[in-house]
């Protein structure tokens, strides 16, 4: 029996860019039980990171997910895809439909979250033998119920070895580049045109040993490109890529301590920066001296290490932290004074991620490798944002 053609229905393009980028079409069959990471855009959709790090094979994946308070299964995320190795960290980009994420590859990677159509047609009124109006075959993800799927738009792997932190530098103007920056575990720092996904500026090594978590500078007038990074050498820079020696040394921890994570006071004149150390004491430093004039505020908070700082940015005297605890924390600042406001132990593990939700009020959410998700609201404090911190010596 002679079989009948059907060269009208498949694309004749196969090296088309949607081809060479689309990431499978369906959802992987779990997510893995330590999420990594999370993220919210101003839309309130939720990003999750989770890594398998105990199986044969370490590899991850990454999920969105409508709400915050969706528990983290597949069956209640709008999209999630597999990653061929574990995801340290990653965001939603500001036009809020994009994400980065970095993986421990050293693979820097750009993704967009597309909402499926199953009625799209290539070209004009024709018909194929089926007597549909679609020309070609249809593409991979229109096959499944998907809404949404994943498609990866770029990727780059330039780093040696894992990327360990991500952060989004301010720009100004409509007509700037986005850019952002990553660290890794090899002491690099890397700018990136987020558009073309190549590297500006490689600062190499940008420390003497891993550079674990990077920050982005409050938005202003004179905080173009400016970010901070900190590392486990102990020391935490400012960098500004528009002068020819662009480090400058903030602050060096006492001793063998290392710098586990960083953030930037937004709102705040004097530009604070807080510090979470090896030993579990949190330190705030005035971001505009050096080493040699700051003196710092110091607050022991955990009896482990750090692993994650977050200032909120609706109330900006409100910093959240985590470390290699179940615990998570909620400082306040009042002038030259820091105090622990808020605690939940609901967590069963280590508390990973923090993100603050402020679309509707303002919670904290977190996530951790006891493959949960929950949200803290911090007790209504009377406390305003500081204008700025009177540094007090240790």
């Amino acid at each position: 029996m002679k079989m009948e053609s059907s060269a009208c229905d498949i694309e004749p393009n196969r090296v088309a860019e949607a081809y060479r980028y689309y990431q499978p079409a369906f959802v992987p069959a779990q997510i893995e039980k330590r999420l990594d990471f999370i993220d919210i855009n101003e839309d309130g959709l939720m990003l999750l990171g989770s890594s398998n790090l105990t199986g044969r094979i370490w590899n991850g994946s990454i999920w969105c997910y409508s709400h915050t308070e969706l528990e983290p299964k597949t069956d209640n995320s709008l999209t999630g895809v597999l990653c061929d190795s574990g995801v340290c960290d990653g965001m939603f980009l500001p036009c809020k439909d994009k994400i980065l994420i970095g993986k421990d590859s050293g693979v820097v990677q750009l993704l967009q979250l597309v909402e499926g159509s199953n009625n799209r047609e290539w070209g004009g009124g024709g018909g194929n033998s089926n007597g549909s109006d679609r020309l070609v075959e249809a593409m991979p993800w229109e096959h499944s119920d998907q809404k949404h799927h994943l498609m990866t738009l770029a990727s780059a792997g330039e780093h040696d070895a894992a990327v360990l932190c991500l952060a989004i530098l301010p720009s100004s103007g409509s007509n700037a580049v986005p850019r952002a920056v990553s660290g890794g575990a090899d002491m690099c720092i890397k700018i990136w045109d987020i558009e073309a996904l190549v590297t500006e500026h490689t600062y190499r090594p940008a420390h003497s040993h891993q550079v674990v978590s990077l920050c982005e500078a409050p938005k202003g007038s004179n905080s173009e490109g400016l970010f901070a990074s900190c590392s486990l050498d102990g020391t935490a820079l400012i960098w500004d890529p528009r002068q020819p020696r662009p480090a400058h040394l903030v602050f060096e921890a006492p001793g063998k301590c290392g710098v586990q994570a960083i953030a930037w006071q937004p709102q705040s004149c004097a530009g604070n920066l807080a510090l979470g150390l090896g030993n579990g004491a949190v330190h705030l430093v005035d971001s505009r001296k050096g080493k040699k004039d700051s003196t710092t505020t110091k607050l022991p908070v955990f009896q482990r290490s750090l692993h994650k700082l977050s200032f909120c940015p609706s109330r900006s005297h409100l910093l959240a932290a985590c470390a290699d605890d179940s615990v998570v924390k909620v400082i306040g600042l009042d002038g030259n004074c820091m105090n622990i406001e808020y605690t939940d132990d609901r967590h069963e593990d280590f508390v990973r991620g923090l993100c603050w939700e402020t679309k509707v009020g303002t919670r904290l959410i977190t996530c951790g490798w006891d493959h949960q998700v929950f949200a803290h609201i911090p007790p209504s404090s009377t406390l305003p944002s500081p204008p700025s911190i009177t540094p007090i010596d240790d």
